[in-house]
């Protein structure tokens, strides 16, 4: 047994990859659907694919694609907040950040549901609003 007490020693994990629909609200609604059905699977932690609402595009500079940004925490990360109350899953979540104008970052959130997950503590001290893991960069707040 680990030293967390009743965590369980296998945890089951799923990553999720999809196709590029065309549009942001299409993608987060199939990747909402796939996600519980991994929950409904046993799945117990979920990875979304890097920028899972958009194309893919960080090989490029290109501000077509700063219309994706957003804020953390925002739209998506209050739809993720929800998703992991709703399946008790821990989810892992990469976005495309604003953090300010002009200041853009391709990052991750981690939502989790305290009481049904227990913690271990994360070696860099990462810090906690609400139920979102954020990145360092955060004003008051540690690295993932």
């Amino acid at each position: 047994m680990s030293n967390l007490g009743d965590a369980p020693e296998i945890v089951r994990a799923a990553l999720v990859q999809t196709k590029w629909t065309g549009d942001k609200q299409s993608m987060i609604d199939a990747n909402v659907a796939l996600a519980r059905r991994a929950a409904l699977e046993g799945a117990q932690v979920l990875c979304f694919q890097e920028l899972f609402y958009g194309p893919y595009f960080c090989q490029v500079q290109d501000p077509q694609y700063f219309a994706y940004t957003e804020t953390v925490p925002g739209p998506t990360t209050e739809v993720m907040c929800q998703l992991a109350k709703e399946t008790g899953m821990v989810l892992v979540v990469p976005v495309y950040e604003k953090e300010q104008e002009g200041l853009f970052y391709n990052t991750a959130f981690v939502v989790h549901v305290p009481r049904q997950v227990p913690q271990a503590p994360h070696p860099s001290g990462g810090g906690v609003l609400g139920e979102v893991l954020l990145p360092s960069r955060q004003p008051g707040l540690s690295g993932l």
